[in-house]
């Protein structure tokens, strides 16, 4: 299962490539990927550099969440800026590609998260974003779910409610799709409930009080137009978080 200042649940990915043609590939590769794995494009920026000195420069504790890094002509300056990485945000992922497999013993004393050998295509970004585990990256931690045979990454951002009817669980989004998923509905909301936008409001049906529109005497009326049931049995107490959690947002 699961710095750019204007939104910290933003997903921040620098890649160093020395190439242009080989950084318009990888831009295009990562935001494939992303794509294919639900993130929303609003919710992830890519920071591309052609010059080690121009992203050594901008490098800070938790500017970025992964950094791309080419082993090129001057490996030695990619291998001494990823060990400065280490030592300045452990936090941050590192993947390492080069056109040979020389690098990867030293890619283990750097703990990257991963090393492609190019070219690089779809399925080898993919993987690498996977083992970045991106869920675990952002303020608001993507939920992911799988669906089918795939998997898919959803930000809370985008989430309406989330209910569970004939085995199986299913996820409203701000875009009008629904997610139908075999995750359990406890397992999910086990998540959601880290969020205070979250509220449990009926058996197996929880809503993201950002999206209330209104509450009536037996439901929560989405921005969408869709109604949710509120228990009967504390009702009351329902009422009382949505009142409470709207009061905090105007603080």
């Amino acid at each position: 299962m699961i710095h750019s200042t204007e939104n910290a649940a933003d997903l921040r990915i620098a890649l160093l490539a020395e190439e242009p043609k080989e950084q318009e590939q990888l831009i295009h590769l990562l935001r494939q990927c992303l794509q294919n794995l639900g993130v929303d494009q609003a919710h992830f920026s890519l920071f591309p550099f052609s010059k080690m000195k121009h992203l050594d420069t901008s490098f800070g504790k938790g500017l970025y969440h992964i950094v791309f890094l080419e082993l090129g002509k001057d490996h030695r300056d990619t291998v001494s800026f990823a060990q400065h990485v280490r030592r300045v945000d452990d936090l941050c992922r590192i993947v390492l590609f080069s056109s040979m497999p020389d690098y990867v013993e030293e890619s283990y004393r750097l703990r990257a998260t991963h090393y492609l050998i190019k070219p690089l295509d779809l399925p080898k970004v993919m993987e690498a974003l996977e083992f970045c585990h991106l869920g675990n990256l952002t303020e608001h931690p993507l939920l992911c779910v799988r669906t089918g045979n795939h998997a898919v990454s959803v930000s809370p951002d985008k989430v309406l409610y989330i209910d569970h009817s004939n085995h199986k669980t299913h996820i409203h989004l701000s875009c009008d799709r629904v997610i139908d998923t075999d995750e359990s509905f406890l397992e999910i909301a086990s998540i959601l409930n880290c969020d205070n936008r979250f509220l449990q409001c009926f058996r197996c049906v929880m809503v993201n009080m950002d999206y209330v529109s209104e509450i009536t005497g037996h439901d929560f009326v989405m921005k969408n137009g869709d109604h949710v049931p509120i228990v009967v049995r504390g009702n009351k107490s329902i009422r009382e978080a949505f009142a409470d959690y709207q009061d905090h947002k105007l603080v």
